[in-house]
């Protein structure tokens, strides 16, 4: 078995090969015998360099801080700490362009649905500054003036008709008119810092986190709290440590909220744990 899942790999034939050693798998875990699954598992991990090729490398001149694909997937962009923004081919990892310079670290970004527009958040907290801005995807140029300047801001995303954008400024959660480049009712008043942001995929309700230990559900545009603060701390947080919900999503069908926590040691200043939950 060994020496024929080498053959076929050599010879380019990988999907017959996935498929004997699956069959294989199979059989071994059937009939309980141990020597033949160890073989098998052997083989899928041989295999499995050959699943997946790195396209390209691309060099940065500082972190990246974040990675986006446009809808239709044909490009990427990735933002850094170098205050810009980067577009690539997907098929080849060739750069579209020139970068997209911003005053500040790039700390966020996406594509408006239709693959035209991009909105940009940067911030650079040590000067307390940062900006919001809207760009052409075609020709990399800023359309217009940004929509919020002059506090940092950590994170942008659109609305699904790309009208609105949500925008977490000066540890707020605030709707803007991109057309208008107002705000849209009240701030979404999340206790302590807002450090992230996620809108459902119908648009209908943002959700927050903080340094709180807490995510929290607001209707849009109204602004309302909707139902109980997610916690990710207990009740009664500790003394000694502190939570902070640091990523927060929906699922596609927009039934289900992911979130993700660091906790941190207060006395010794550094995360010494967190956690993901449902």
């Amino acid at each position: 078995l060994d020496d024929m899942q080498v053959l076929l790999r050599d010879h380019g034939n990988l999907a017959h090969a996935l498929l004997l050693v699956e069959q294989s798998l199979d059989q071994a875990i059937r009939n309980d015998d141990p020597a033949l699954e160890r073989v098998a598992r052997i083989n899928l991990t041989a295999l499995r360099v050959l699943l997946t090729r790195r396209r390209a490398s691309l060099p940065l001149p500082d972190w990246a801080l974040d990675v986006v694909y446009s809808p239709d997937g044909k490009q990427f962009a990735v933002a850094g700490k170098d205050k810009t923004v980067r577009l690539y081919e997907t098929a080849t990892g060739n750069a579209i362009g020139k970068p997209l310079a911003h005053a500040h670290p790039v700390s966020s970004m996406q594509f408006r649905r239709d693959g035209n527009m991009i909105v940009t958040a940067s911030a650079d907290l040590d000067a307390d500054a940062g900006a919001v801005r809207l760009w052409s995807s075609a020709t990399g140029q800023p359309l217009g003036p940004p929509v919020v300047e002059g506090k940092p801001c950590r994170w942008a995303a659109f609305t699904p008709r790309g009208e609105l954008v949500l925008v977490v400024v000066d540890d707020k959660a605030q709707l803007f008119d991109t057309g208008k480049r107002a705000p849209l009712g009240p701030p979404l008043k999340h206790p302590g810092r807002a450090l992230t942001a996620a809108l459902s995929p119908d648009g209908t309700t943002a959700l927050t986190a903080g340094d709180d230990g807490t995510a929290r559900l607001w209707q849009v545009p109204s602004g309302k709290p909707l139902g109980a603060p997610l916690r990710h701390d207990a009740a009664q947080p500790s003394t000694n440590h502190r939570t902070f919900v640091v990523t927060a999503a929906f699922s596609p069908d927009g039934r289900t909220i992911a979130t993700g926590s660091q906790v941190e040691d207060v006395k010794e200043k550094r995360f010494v744990a967190g956690d993901a939950r449902l």
